[in-house]
């Protein structure tokens, strides 16, 4: 808990009422000028997904849930990572993204088949509380159930595979697209 803090504050839950610099944890609350948006989007992984962005102006923490359809069953995959804002022009920024997922279908929780996820989007600001962002994704599966495999749970094919140990590890290319309140 600070009241202005500069540079890094790394915690767990962060909370500052100004921060100039990087809040680094899962749950970063900025009272004034902060980040606190609210994010719907589409991507090859997940036909839905509903997430907040919370931290300072240019460096948050993200936390979402995602949906997509998975042999006859919907697979869903909660999400936690941390994102950086680069403004470009007053309208047009890009934002680095890296996000975590477990994918899990129906009423299991399966901590081992693991989702990462690294984003690149452009975010084109329409209003003052509202934007589009759309860009590519680089995706990894890592896990030890056969049938939770990128193909599987991506629309788009995986570009490799490989086997180490009796982990499997899809990597892929895909993309993101959304909207984005302030």
């Amino acid at each position: 808990v600070a009241g202005h803090a500069r540079g890094a504050q790394l915690g767990i839950i962060n909370i500052a009422h100004k921060h100039d610099g990087a809040p680094i944890g899962i749950l970063n609350i900025v009272a004034k000028d902060g980040r606190h948006n609210v994010d719907v989007w589409t991507s090859d992984t997940s036909v839905f997904s509903v997430g907040t962005k919370l931290g300072s102006r240019h460096f948050y923490s993200i936390l979402g849930v995602g949906l997509q359809p998975m042999d006859g069953k919907t697979a869903w995959l909660p999400t936690v990572g941390l994102g950086g804002r680069i403004p470009i022009t007053r309208m047009i920024s890009i934002k680095p993204e890296a996000t975590l997922a477990t994918v899990n279908v129906g009423n299991e929780w399966d901590e081992a088949s693991l989702l990462a996820k690294g984003r690149l989007t452009a975010e084109l600001k329409l209003q003052d509380q509202f934007a589009i962002f759309a860009g590519p994704t680089f995706n990894l599966l890592t896990g030890t159930d056969e049938d939770k495999r990128l193909n599987d749970v991506s629309y788009i094919p995986s570009i490799s595979s490989a086997k180490s140990g009796d982990r499997h590890n899809d990597f892929g290319i895909g993309f993101a697209l959304g909207v984005q309140a302030f």
